[in-house]
């Protein structure tokens, strides 16, 4: 996959996982957003890159993992609530 970074912004969350989650079950991060502009030849997709580290209270934070997925805007996309699985 070609990357044309025009502009890198980041953004720093945590997450704990519900209690009542089961270690063990499949996890699927996703990302919802909305496109404000259909995009322009070269610079008509929006990237995301998730970088993690799993651990358990008491542990220590091992070294991290990254996903990266896209999506190309379309004119049909613009302005629309959009769900991007993170793999």
């Amino acid at each position: 996959m070609d990357l044309i970074l025009m502009v890198n912004e980041q953004v720093f969350f945590s997450v704990q996982m519900p209690h009542n989650w089961k270690e063990g079950t499949t996890i699927y991060p996703h990302v919802h957003w909305s496109p404000m502009t259909t995009g322009t030849a070269g610079n008509n997709g929006v990237y995301w890159e998730l970088e993690y580290v799993w651990a358990n209270i008491g542990e220590t934070f091992s070294s991290t993992t990254t996903a990266i997925s896209g999506t190309t805007i379309v004119p049909e996309l613009s302005g629309d609530l959009v769900a991007t699985s993170i793999s």
